[in-house]
């Protein structure tokens, strides 16, 4: 009886252990199931499981690169840390997986830039637009003094003046008096890969007219133009032989008609001036009646 009695106590005794041992099995399949489960839902609780948003993104993107994964080998570059696979959560995923494509042609600026021979760097080509527009402000635009003998001022229907002539121009329109808090917002300087002597910079004017201007008085109206490309062609003395203004990037924003420079002011206040080209743009009958043929084709020509 004695040894019936051991035999059963080990018995239940490996049926205990034997049981504990299916409820930790069961419990790790659970959790490991959880996590699985969680690791799938963006990070979310399941089961008491939370997964790290990191791991996420790793697993992530090792499906979708195998390289992304993959641990840098010794003496290598860390590539930096990988990207989220959240970024840009609000664009679509075949979109975003494209970025990082690069066009054909894409000019490489620093190293054309490099390769200049124009003495001047580019940084001091910035500068000296900068310093060229600091001594505008302050001498109402007639800074002369930067403009080499052979200076031209080109606009996109004004010009090419040369340098009396453009002189001569500024002291026309009063533009201070007219608009006595006009700003520029100058932004966006940048060198020419390919005219390296040649400095491109974007502009926004924001102005009230509270001064008379061409004889008539002030109309309190405000003036927000479209951004307009300027640039300065500078000599090898940092001298300005080139000015270009008034290049209009895009004529559907502002109130100045899709006109830049003088011309969109007048035009914004209601003093537009007689002709033309201080209007804005409207297509010839010819062009116009052309583009209505053309549309009209393709409406009938449109698959259904």
């Amino acid at each position: 009886h004695v040894f019936q009695r051991k035999a059963v106590t080990h018995r239940m005794a490996g049926a205990q252990r034997a049981g504990s041992l299916r409820e930790r099995r069961a419990t790790l399949l659970v959790v490991v199931v959880c996590a699985i489960i969680a690791l799938f839902h963006g990070g979310a609780s399941v089961g008491g499981f939370t997964a790290p948003r990191r791991s996420i993104a790793a697993v992530t993107m090792a499906r979708a690169s195998p390289s992304a994964a993959r641990v840098p080998e010794p003496g290598s570059v860390d590539p930096g840390p990988e990207p989220e696979s959240t970024r840009l959560p609000g664009v679509r995923r075949d979109l975003v997986s494209r970025i990082g494509q690069v066009p054909s042609g894409l000019v490489d600026e620093s190293e054309a830039l490099e390769k200049s021979a124009f003495p001047i760097p580019a940084e001091d080509l910035i500068a000296l637009t900068k310093a060229h527009l600091a001594d505008q402000d302050l001498a109402n635009g007639t800074n002369a003094d930067w403009f080499a003998d052979d200076f031209r001022f080109v606009a996109p229907v004004v010009g090419p003046f040369g340098k009396d002539e453009y002189i001569k121009a500024l002291s026309t329109f009063e533009l201070r008096k007219a608009f006595p808090d006009i700003s520029s917002n100058y932004h966006h300087f940048r060198v020419d890969p390919f005219e390296p002597n040649r400095v491109w910079f974007s502009i926004k004017f924001t102005a009230t007219n509270t001064g008379p201007i061409l004889g008539r008085p002030a109309t309190g109206k405000a003036v927000e133009s479209p951004v307009q490309a300027h640039s300065y062609t500078f000599n090898e003395r940092g001298e300005i032989t080139k000015q270009t203004i008034g290049y209009v990037l895009d004529k559907e924003t502002g109130n100045t008609g899709g006109l830049g420079g003088a011309f969109g002011l007048f035009y914004a206040i209601g003093y537009g001036l007689p002709f033309p080209e201080a209007q804005p743009w409207t297509p010839s009958p010819l062009y116009g009646a052309l583009m209505g043929i053309n549309k009209f084709v393709l409406g009938v020509l449109k698959p259904t």
